[in-house]
């Protein structure tokens, strides 16, 4: 499995293939020659446009990459409470220790679960203003 910078990497490069096949390059300056990347580009709207596509499709995979790892990490933390209350209850002799040992797991799990919704609710929200504000960039842009 590819590294996120890795991943990012090719897709950026696939990114640049495309633009490319479709006519977007960078131009010379005629009065110099070019000494760096920035230098020899001309901004246009459709590389402005181009360039806020490529800038808020890394933004959003970042974000992205950020709530996987995030996600991923709860699982696993879900999966190690589930596995230690199995081994609580194979040693617990007693029934009230055995309810006792579900009910911290379960409100533990309740607890969980709640900062999972407030969790979940703010990626939404955070991913949703960036696209919105990739949106706003765009429409100025094309005015």
């Amino acid at each position: 499995m590819k590294k996120p910078q890795e991943l990012f990497e090719t897709e950026l490069a696939e990114i640049r293939e495309e633009l490319l096949r479709l006519g977007v390059r960078p131009k010379e300056n005629p009065t110099k020659p070019a000494t760096s990347v920035s230098e020899r580009q001309i901004i246009t709207p459709s590389t402005l446009t181009a360039a806020q596509a490529a800038a808020t499709q890394k933004e959003l995979h970042d974000a992205w990459q950020e709530t996987s790892c995030h996600w991923l990490y709860r699982m696993q933390s879900e999966i190690a409470l589930w596995a230690n209350l199995g081994s609580k209850l194979t040693t617990t002799r007693s029934v009230p220790a055995a309810y006792e040992a579900c009910t911290k797991c379960v409100s533990q799990q309740m607890k969980m679960t709640a900062e999972d919704a407030q969790r979940l609710l703010n990626d939404c929200q955070r991913i949703t203003q960036k696209i919105a504000q990739s949106l706003s960039k765009g429409a100025r842009a094309n005015r």
